[in-house]
């Protein structure tokens, strides 16, 4: 389990877990999260799924700070995680 922040950035870089799924619960702030490249909205209360292998980003919307609790049950995280070659424009909502 992790909890995390997201500010609000211009743009972000997805990854992915390739051992095992992640659940994530928004505690506050809304914004959305880019799940293979579709974009769905978030806020407190929303919780997500995401699949093993499945490249994703949250985002938080401009002038919100997000808090995140994030569910995974693999706990070796540093082997869990591969950045991806990605940029997600949060404004045009692409991917460069």
């Amino acid at each position: 389990m992790r909890q995390v922040v997201i500010e609000y950035v211009p743009s972000r870089s997805p990854h992915m877990h390739p051992q095992s799924e992640e659940i994530v619960y928004v505690v506050a702030g809304k914004g959305r999260v880019w799940l293979d490249g579709v974009f769905h909205p978030v806020q407190p209360g929303s919780w997500y799924r995401i699949p093993p292998r499945t490249p994703h980003a949250t985002l938080a919307d401009r002038g919100e700070r997000m808090s995140l609790v994030c569910f995974f049950p693999h706990d070796d995280f540093a082997n869990n995680i591969e950045e991806l070659g990605l940029v997600i424009d949060a404004e045009e909502g692409e991917q460069k």
